[in-house]
């Protein structure tokens, strides 16, 4: 088997309090650890990331991506809280949770639907 080292190209997108915290010194290294962060989530989950957080420097950033049409990742980056705890949450886990919660109501209108009424 061989592997291949490719450089693919993602967005970097701070909020304006992102960047300023940051600098504009610091910022690539700020895109390569918040990369690093939203492919650590990923691996298990894929690339679209509903919020993570990551420290960088002595800043906690907010982090969330998706793919966009064009295929590139999309990693925006906001500043965290850091007595937040340390969560990941993917959208796919999202989209789940929604759907467990909508089940859930139309099995409780139905239960009420079929219920004797006494």
């Amino acid at each position: 088997m061989s592997a291949y080292k490719v450089h693919t190209p993602f967005v970097f997108a701070p909020t304006l309090e992102a960047r300023t915290a940051i600098g504009r010194d610091r910022m690539r290294d700020a895109a390569r650890v918040a990369f690093r962060a939203v492919a650590d989530v990923a691996r298990d989950r894929g690339f679209s990331v509903a919020h993570t957080q990551v420290a960088f420097e002595g800043l906690t950033l907010a982090l969330c991506s998706r793919v966009r049409v064009d295929g590139i990742i999309e990693v925006e980056a906001g500043l965290g809280d850091p007595a937040m705890p340390a969560r990941a949450f993917a959208q796919a886990d999202i989209r789940k949770a929604i759907e467990a919660i909508e089940m859930r109501k139309r099995l409780e209108r139905a239960a009420r639907r079929w219920s004797p009424r006494g």
